[in-house]
């Protein structure tokens, strides 16, 4: 029972992942247009060591209309910003916490992750826009290789029983996703995410993944709140991202 609500949270919260443009310091914005997909972008020259933070803007279109979403990393911490019916809600992933709260309330849940969740996070490049690395341990394969502007790419796809993925990709480090399709066969839905303004190498603190004092958080351990929540939705805030708290299921 609770992995088919697992599972349906886990398929919503799948639409919701995102690109268009990334930046380098000390570089111009590299815009991409993917109506086609083609780029206008500044030479990368050699590659780079891999990132210590990332930052990313995702639009995302489907069912639910259009929603963008502002994300932070910083190794396996993240804090996400998206603006639902006009409510900015905030998560934060930060060790064995997950966080979610809204900033016109200022209510929201203070969660333990699973072992799981928190295993997982040593198999993952950053804690978002991890599309490639699913189609890729789902059997996807590459179907082509791309140039946007003077910088490679490629799109990697998958067809199974859920459906159909296509993610457009940066080749080199740092590999970020411009691009995600899907088409989820149970729920008939379909849903397109950009990825823009890609930058790297912010400087994040720690207290950017700790939330403000003055919200008032319901803080349940992990166990505890998924008792509470086959009797009844916990808190005001929906978890956006179950992967990060419950972790990948097994199989």
């Amino acid at each position: 029972m609770l992995r088919m609500r697992f599972e349906g949270v886990r398929r919503r919260a799948r639409r919701r992942r995102v690109g268009r443009a990334f930046v380098r310091p000390g570089l111009a914005l590299v815009a991409l247009v993917l109506a086609g997909p083609s780029a206008a972008q500044a030479p990368t020259g050699e590659e780079r060591p891999a990132p210590k933070s990332y930052f990313a803007t995702a639009v995302v279109r489907g069912d639910v209309g259009m929603r963008m979403v502002d994300y932070w990393s910083r190794g396996p911490s993240m804090r996400a910003r998206t603006l639902m019916s006009g409510h900015p809600l905030v998560t934060i992933v930060h060790g064995s916490r997950y966080v979610a709260y809204d900033e016109l309330t200022g209510k929201g849940i203070d969660l333990g992750r699973s072992p799981r969740a928190i295993a997982g996070d040593r198999d993952r490049t950053r804690p978002f826009a991890f599309e490639l690395e699913e189609i890729q341990a789902a059997g996807g394969e590459r179907i082509e290789e791309l140039v946007f502007g003077s910088r490679k790419g490629e799109i990697w796809q998958v067809t199974d029983a859920r459906g159909k993925r296509k993610v457009w990709v940066t080749v080199g480090t740092p590999r970020v996703p411009l691009r995600f399709e899907a088409f989820e066969r149970t729920a008939a839905a379909k849903v397109d995410i950009d990825y823009q303004n890609w930058i790297f190498d912010l400087d994040l603190p720690d207290a950017f993944f700790a939330p403000p004092s003055n919200v008032e958080l319901e803080r349940y351990e992990y166990d505890a709140y998924m008792q509470k929540s086959l009797e009844a939705p916990v808190g005001t805030v929906p978890v956006l991202y179950p992967d990060l708290l419950h972790g990948q299921p097994p199989g």
